[in-house]
């Protein structure tokens, strides 16, 4: 019998603030000077306005997106979100008074009044912005991944199930959990090679690790997506944890510290886990012994995830001091 998802919504901003939508977004995002690099579906990718304020670095892939029905807009990498009226306030640097009336002159009140008339437009948006709460019967909706799917990541179905990832046929998409310290269920992502979304969009992952709750101490392996996690199970190395991306937050770091013996950084081998990494050797520098970085030798791979077995065991086995480590530009 087909589980029906639960849900329950808390109303939040679009209740108290006046939130006009431009008729023709995308055009309206051309007027803030944002580039759209390309639109999947309703949602219009394209680099976090953002994303330096909030990170300290530039957003280098289309980690942002803008639904072109509601507005409503979201990094998956940076959680910079809101309503658009909050973008047209950050991006212009202007009250929110002055923001409305910048919409209302893209055609927001005829559109908005034109979706009213049907009756619906309202608790659709509500829905879409609200604060969602998932349970477990949720992800009844979704399956073991295929086999197909599991060899292109190199991923056992036992370590899958082990992390709960799950597989949504009907969209050809990974189903990663995301839940809290104790292991319980905040929501998911949704990743394909083609789309990458949060659910709910608005989900604090700085506060989350993927995988700890399944941790059982010793050593902790910290890496930047949820199926590296897996990919390290498959080939028998455990503690593999995520954070989610290349941004590590401080709540995160202290629960690896006070659960783990020794943890090992293996962020992703590029510029920006780089410079991750070199962040978090200078934060946590008296935390040395109880520290090291996973050793990616002379591979090219871009992540551990996409290394051999062999090579996965040597970057741990041999991972290296943070005495040893040096980072260039």
């Amino acid at each position: 019998m087909t589980s029906v998802p639960s849900r329950r919504f808390k109303r939040g901003w679009l209740e108290t603030r006046e939130y006009p939508v431009p008729a023709d977004i995308p055009a309206a995002l051309a007027d803030l000077g944002l580039q759209v690099m390309r639109i999947i579906g309703d949602e219009a990718n394209g680099k976090c306005p953002k994303h330096f304020e909030r990170t300290g670095k530039e957003d280098r892939h289309p980690s942002w997106s803008c639904n072109t029905n509601t507005g409503v807009f979201n990094c998956f990498s940076c959680m910079y979100t809101g309503p658009f009226v909050q973008l047209v306030v950050d991006v212009l640097d202007i009250s929110w008074d002055e923001a409305v009336e910048w919409v209302r002159q893209r055609g927001g009140i005829e559109r908005v009044n034109k979706i009213l008339g049907r009756g619906k437009y309202i608790d659709e948006l509500l829905e879409e912005q609200a604060v969602q709460i998932f349970t477990e019967a949720d992800l009844a909706l979704y399956t073991t991944p295929p086999l197909e799917a599991r060899r292109k990541r190199g991923l056992t179905e036992a370590s899958c199930k082990y992390y709960g990832i799950l597989w949504d046929k009907s969209r050809d998409m990974w189903i990663t959990p995301i839940r809290d310290r104790n292991g319980k269920l905040l929501g998911w992502q949704e990743k394909n090679e083609r789309v990458f979304k949060n659910r709910p969009f608005s989900i604090e992952k700085s506060k989350t690790l993927f995988g700890f709750h399944q941790f059982e101490g010793g050593t902790a392996i910290l890496l930047e997506s949820p199926l590296d996690c897996a990919r390290l199970h498959s080939v028998g190395v455990k503690g593999a944890v995520s954070s989610y991306g290349a941004a590590v937050s401080d709540w995160q770091m202290q629960l690896l510290f006070e659960y783990a013996d020794l943890i090992i950084l293996a962020l992703d081998n590029d510029r920006d886990g780089w410079k991750a990494a070199q962040q978090l050797k200078q934060r946590y520098r008296g935390m040395g012994r109880r520290l090291a970085f996973y050793n990616y030798g002379a591979s090219d791979a871009k992540d551990a995830g996409d290394q051999s077995g062999d090579e996965i065991r040597f970057g741990v086995d041999h991972r290296l001091s943070p005495l040893r480590v040096r980072f260039s530009e």
